[in-house]
């Protein structure tokens, strides 16, 4: 339920105790059945933190999971300015299930996602988030 609390939106506090890159996250307005929301996201030295300003609908499903799908919102500087040093993206979609497993032992999650970085990364970025950056997130959201 935890998990699917932080997809939800009523637990962003959750999110940000067990993911170290999360700077910011917050919900800044609601818009009918959307959620406008602000997303910093820490990056390496000497790359510039990520920001994301995107809508996203979330729906329970049948099953007692959640679904949410995330688009960014193109022209964003006017909800929250672009602060100096900071790389606001404007390309991102997500689409997100999950849902606790039926014997309570956990949670099954579900991710589609793209964005455009706004940089072409070097490699040895690429080399680091694929062997240390992804894995260590994967496991922190299982310690969650």
């Amino acid at each position: 339920e935890a998990v699917i609390a932080t997809v939800e939106g009523t637990d962003f506090a959750e999110r940000l105790r067990w993911d170290p890159s999360c700077l910011v996250l917050k919900t800044l307005s609601k818009e009918g059945a959307d959620d406008v929301v602000q997303w910093r996201t820490d990056f390496p030295w000497p790359l510039s933190d990520r920001e994301f300003v995107y809508r996203r609908r979330l729906e329970r499903d049948g099953a007692g999971g959640a679904v949410a799908v995330s688009k960014a919102i193109r022209s964003s500087s006017d909800l929250v300015p672009v602060e100096s040093g900071v790389i606001r993206i404007r390309d991102f979609v997500q689409y997100c299930h999950v849902r606790a497993l039926e014997d309570g032992s956990g949670v099954t999650i579900a991710m589609l996602y793209r964005n455009n970085m706004e940089a072409s990364l070097p490699a040895w970025v690429v080399n680091w988030f694929a062997s240390k950056g992804l894995p260590r997130y994967l496991g922190q959201l299982v310690g969650a």
